[in-house]
C-alpha cells in the first residue's frame, strides 16, 4: 500500500497536492520527506471556526475541486476525501490548501470498476457501499465535504454506522437546521447536485467548477497575469535532464512568498482547473489580463508549450519556465542545491551521486541513463561536476 501511495504522490504535480521530496529506507522503516504544512488540517480549522463563510468556502473548495479534477485526469481516484485529508500551509487566512493521504487511492482504467469498500463512513458514496463504483465516488465525497464546510456537521448522521449508511443509501439529507438559513440557494444547489445517488445524473467536476456559486466569487477575485510571464513562456527552452533535476531541488526550497506570483499566474492561466497550462488557457488568460499580443507572438507561446510539454505544462514545468533565476536564485540557494547532489562531500557531483539522489526522489535510473545526463553537459571526460560547472549550468540554461 505504501509503494502505491508513493507512486501516486510522485506522479502528482499540482499546487494543491502535497509534494513528496525524498524517501529513505532502513531495515524496519521507510522515511518520507514531504512538504511541510504547519496550518493544521481542514477539520481542525472547521472546529476552531464552527463553519466557514461562503466566500472563503468557495475559494478553498474550488482549489480542492481543481486538485481532484487533476487526479482524475491522471486516472487516480482518491477514495478518502474528508476534511482531515486537507492541510493548510500556514495559519494565515489566505494559506494554501493541500490534498494529502493517498493510502486508499488507486489508479483506474477508463472502463475499470472498483469494488473495495474503503473510505470514511460519513463521506462514502452509496455505490461504494454497494461495492461497485468508479471515480464519481470522489464527487459524492466532495459534496459531503462542502456540506460540512458550510454547515459545520455531516449531511448523514446517525446513532451508529449502520444508520449512517442507511441514510447515505437513501440520500437522506436536508438543510433544515438554522445554520442553513444564511447559506445561499446556489451553494445548496451545488451540494444537491453532488449528492445524487445516480452517478449518471451526478454533476461532473468540470461542471461543478463552472457552477454559478463558484463563478460568483471567482469573478470577484480574477487575477491578472503580468506580461513578463507570457514573455517567459514564449522564450522557454527544453532543459537538459541534469538542469531539470537541479531546478526541482531549488524550487522545492523556495518559500511560498518567493513563488506566490508564479503560483497565482499558474492558477489564472489554468482556466479549466485541470492542473495543466494549455494553449486555450493561455489565450483566455491573455484576454482576462487585457493583454493583446500580435498573432506571431501568441503562436510562439503556444508552440513553446507544445514543444516542451506535449501540448500542456504541469506546475513544476511552469515554474521552471517562468522563474526569474537571476532575481530568485542567489549564491546560497545554488550552493545548497549543489550540496544536495554532492552526497559524499567531495566537491564534485559524480555519476554515483546522481544515481543515489534520483533513486531517493523516486526516479528509477540505471548507470547508462546517468552517464547520458552528464554527457549532455559535456562532462563525459571529467570525474564529475564541480560547483562552478553546476552554477554555470543553472544560470545560463533555459529561461532567465
Amino acid at each position: 500500500m505504501l509503494k502505491n501511495e508513493l507512486s501516486i504522490l510522485r506522479e502528482s504535480d499540482h499546487p494543491n497536492i502535497i509534494k513528496v521530496y525524498e524517501t529513505y529506507e532502513d531495515e524496519t522503516s521507510v522515511h518520507i520527506v514531504m512538504e511541510y504544512c504547519k496550518g493544521g488540517d481542514l477539520l481542525d480549522n472547521l472546529i476552531e471556526r464552527g463553519q466557514y463563510d461562503e466566500e472563503l468556502t468557495a475559494k478553498i473548495f474550488e482549489k480542492i475541486l481543481s486538485a481532484v479534477n487533476y487526479l482524475h485526469s491522471l486516472n487516480i481516484c482518491h477514495r478518502d476525501i474528508k476534511p482531515d485529508n486537507f492541510l493548510f500551509t500556514s495559519k494565515r487566512i489566505d494559506a494554501e490548501i493541500k490534498c494529502i493521504d493517498f493510502g486508499l487511492s488507486t489508479k483506474f482504467g477508463e472502463d475499470d470498476v472498483m469494488h473495495s469498500k474503503v473510505g470514511t463512513p460519513y463521506y462514502l458514496a452509496p455505490e461504494v457501499l454497494r461495492g461497485n463504483y468508479r471515480k464519481e465516488c470522489d464527487i459524492w465525497s466532495l459534496g459531503a465535504l462542502l456540506y460540512v464546510m458550510l454547515g459545520g456537521y455531516p449531511p448523514f448522521e446517525g446513532n451508529n454506522q449502520n444508520s449512517v449508511f442507511k441514510k447515505i443509501m437513501q440520500a437522506q439529507f436536508n438543510f433544515k437546521k438554522s445554520v442553513w438559513k444564511n447559506v445561499s440557494i446556489e451553494a445548496k444547489d451545488l451540494i444537491r447536485r453532488m449528492l445524487v445517488p445516480n452517478t449518471k445524473r451526478r454533476i461532473t467536476i468540470p461542471l461543478a467548477l463552472n457552477h454559478s456559486w463558484l463563478l460568483r466569487y471567482r469573478r470577484m477575485d480574477l487575477p491578472k497575469v503580468h506580461l513578463k510571464i507570457f514573455e517567459s513562456l514564449k522564450n522557454i527552452k527544453a532543459p537538459r535532464k541534469l538542469e531539470q533535476e537541479a531546478m526541482k531541488v531549488i524550487i522545492q526550497d523556495l518559500s511560498l512568498e518567493e513563488i506566490h506570483e508564479l503560483k497565482e499566474a499558474f492558477l489564472a492561466i489554468d482556466t479549466d482547473k485541470t492542473g495543466f497550462i494549455t494553449a486555450e488557457g493561455i489565450s483566455q488568460a491573455l484576454k482576462n489580463s487585457r493583454l493583446y499580443l500580435a498573432q506571431e507572438h501568441m503562436q510562439k507561446i503556444i508552440n513553446s508549450v507544445n514543444y516542451l510539454g506535449y501540448g500542456k505544462l504541469n506546475y513544476t514545468a511552469f515554474l521552471m519556465a517562468t522563474l526569474n533565476k537571476k532575481l530568485i536564485i542567489d549564491e546560497e540557494k545554488l550552493y545548497e542545491a549543489f550540496k544536495h547532489f554532492d552526497i559524499n562531500n567531495t566537491g564534485f557531483i559524480t555519476a554515483g551521486d546522481l544515481r543515489i539522489v534520483l533513486q531517493k526522489s523516486g526516479t528509477l535510473v540505471d548507470e547508462e541513463h546517468v552517464e547520458r545526463m552528464l554527457m549532455e553537459v559535456g562532462l563525459h571526460d571529467k570525474n564529475g561536476l564541480d560547483y562552478e560547472d553546476f552554477k554555470r549550468l543553472i544560470l545560463t540554461q533555459g529561461n532567465t
